[in-house]
């Protein structure tokens, strides 16, 4: 809260024009390939392997390759133009994959660790013959399962284990026909806000994200002008969107280090907790929602823009909107609890594992919180460690 009240630049706060990751991330990977950067998209990491003592470099990185390149392309190409934005999809570009429209079919999810693994696609890069240093950027609750070796060399590494904790999330984004106002809420122009509606608190903050749908892909017309003022003539395009999230509490019988989660069963647990959360909360701050009663509030599921060819009415609308629960380790929220400060690791120790270099809001960044901001300084630090650039003073904030 200091930071923020006496240490911020420009504004307060900012606003975003379009999502998180075509503002802040794709810009990073273009700048990052004009520069010269290599990337190879769709390689699983499997391991990390140390000498024999933690003052040895890391000597051996495991890969899996999921799957290949269509025809002769010697890269994948991950952005698609979005009005103008060079924008992540939120699906692989199947056409640019070998059997591309065989795999889509299938299902396969690339981001969800697969069980069976090819032993013809396993890669073994050998440092001074494919690497010099590792730049390991991947969260802290995944580390367990890459980075045995390492844990069993170091205590500093058990301790940041054992300390820096993290947790599921879960989230709910919809997409609605009448705006905040019409709906019931009284505050219009309150850009975020956050409620309490049981004790289990479940997605209890909402952000109104309304500003990014000029920027999404909807394809009708919206307005039609008239003597009365605008009036919306196409139902199919959303006068509001809301973002909703919050932790989602751990199962006690599965690991956070586990690989191969339930994922239909983890999202289901989050569809019913959203349709809830529709019945019992949304219809609280959005009162005209409610079709049922005051004792018994129903949540008028019409309002929901759902962009399906013969979409279903009633409750089945909300399989149209966008539902997700972050449980691989990969996903997990890193939280800052108490005494765990001083257990993150640095980006860079040259007593153990001289060429590992790491990168993450999981490291210590001054900041030292899960934030883009956190991960943005921890990877600046991490190339001040690596290349000498950018000079420490020109990290704004990690000597606050």
């Amino acid at each position: 809260m200091v930071r923020a009240a006496l240490t911020y630049k420009g504004a307060f706060g900012y606003k975003f024009a379009a999502s998180t990751a075509d503002t802040c991330y794709a810009p990073m990977y273009e700048v990052l390939k004009k520069r010269g950067v290599k990337f190879r998209f769709f390689h699983r990491v499997l391991g990390l392997k140390p000498g024999a003592s933690a003052s040895d470099p890391i000597g051996e990185i495991e890969l899996y390759r999921q799957v290949d390149l269509a025809g002769d392309r010697d890269e994948y190409e991950p952005l698609f133009d979005v009005k103008g934005l060079p924008c992540w999809p939120s699906q692989p570009l199947w056409d640019q994959l070998e059997d591309g429209a065989a795999l889509r079919q299938s299902g396969v999810d690339f981001e969800h660790p697969q069980r069976e693994l090819d032993p013809s696609r396993k890669i073994t890069l050998k440092l001074g013959e494919d690497f010099d240093d590792v730049v390991l950027g991947i969260s802290v609750a995944a580390l367990p399962n890459l980075c045995g070796g390492l844990f069993e060399l170091s205590e500093r590494w058990r301790r940041m284990r054992d300390h820096v904790r993290t947790t599921r999330t879960m989230a709910l984004q919809l997409w609605s026909k009448k705006t905040a106002s019409e709906m019931g809420w009284p505050n219009m122009g309150r850009p975020m806000t956050s409620f309490s509606y049981d004790e289990a608190n479940y997605l209890n903050v909402w952000g109104d994200l309304t500003d990014l749908v000029p920027m999404e892909g909807w394809t009708s017309t919206p307005i039609a002008w008239d003597r009365g003022g605008p009036r919306t003539i196409d139902e199919a395009w959303p006068q509001n969107v809301a973002y909703f999230t919050t932790a989602m509490l751990d199962d006690p019988k599965v690991s956070p280090h586990e690989l191969h989660q339930d994922w239909a069963k983890c999202h289901a647990e989050v569809r019913a907790v959203a349709v809830k959360m529709c019945d019992q909360a949304l219809t609280r701050i959005w009162p005209a929602t409610n079709v049922g009663t005051e004792a018994e509030p129903r949540f008028d599921w019409s309002v929901l823009v759902d962009a399906r060819e013969h979409a279903p009415s009633g409750l089945l609308r909300i399989d149209s909107q966008y539902i997700r629960a972050n449980v691989s380790p990969t996903e997990r929220y890193v939280l800052s609890v108490p005494g765990s400060t001083k257990h993150r690791l640095q980006a860079h120790d040259d007593a153990e594992f001289p060429n590992l270099y790491l990168a993450g809001d999981w490291t210590w960044c001054g900041i030292n919180a899960g934030c883009m901001e956190a991960a943005t300084m921890s990877g600046m630090l991490c190339s001040l460690a690596a290349t000498g650039y950018p000079k420490r003073d020109a990290i704004i904030g990690v000597d606050f």
